[in-house]
């Protein structure tokens, strides 16, 4: 990640894009791909756009929140998030609004300039390789100097495809997805804050280059 440059980031970077259950119910959720094959895992189409995450196009008052009683704020995450240089924009599955309850509850929505959502991809979820041209158009980003930070390994490899650099937070749970081809991760940590720490300002002074 160099001093300055760009950070993409998942809405499950550290803090949940999505219920499982509602993708379960509804054949998409932040979670799920297209209908192409990536490591053999063919990824569905939406089936129903309008309902997702409870959040309809027509009338956003008909949205259903996603519970988050479970979620708890994040102080070291934002304090992390904070001292990073460059730009910072969501890229998730879920919905704005989904997205902007997640972060108010975890405390670092204050950090990221936009929300790209499965609404601005027009209903083409990650990871389709044209959406994440489709980011770095309307943002501008360099995918040279960006990181994308994921924690479903597929979700990954468009973004190294592009020459981002990507980092995998792992986690233990099942719609992470199996182990794939390691090629196209560069980091891999189980705790964000951590690893986002030694790169926050004044130490990304002496940085000469990404990750």
């Amino acid at each position: 990640m160099r001093a300055g440059g760009d950070q993409v980031s998942d809405g499950a970077a550290g803090i949940p894009a999505g219920d499982q259950a509602f993708a379960n119910e509804h054949g998409v959720g932040a979670r799920t791909g297209v209908g192409e094959q990536i490591g053999g895992t063919p990824y569905p189409r939406l089936r129903n756009p309008d309902d997702l995450a409870g959040q309809s196009r027509r009338d956003p008052a008909e949205a259903v929140p996603i519970d988050l009683e479970g979620l708890a704020p994040n102080p070291t995450l934002d304090a992390a998030i904070a001292a990073l240089p460059g730009r910072k924009v969501i890229f998730t599955n879920g919905s704005v609004q989904h997205a902007e309850r997640v972060m108010a509850r975890v405390g670092i929505g204050a950090h990221f300039e936009a929300i790209f959502d499965i609404v601005a991809s027009d209903f083409v979820p990650k990871p389709d390789p044209g959406v994440y041209q489709r980011l770095c158009d309307q943002y501008r980003i360099d995918p040279a100097s960006a990181v994308m930070i994921d924690d479903m390994p597929r979700n990954l490899a468009p973004a190294h495809h592009l020459g981002m650099t990507t980092v995998l937070v792992k986690t233990d749970d099942e719609w992470a997805g199996a182990d794939v081809d390691p090629s196209f991760i560069h980091h891999v940590t189980e705790d964000l804050a951590s690893f986002l720490a030694p790169y926050g300002t004044p130490k990304t002074s002496n940085l000469e280059s990404k990750l």
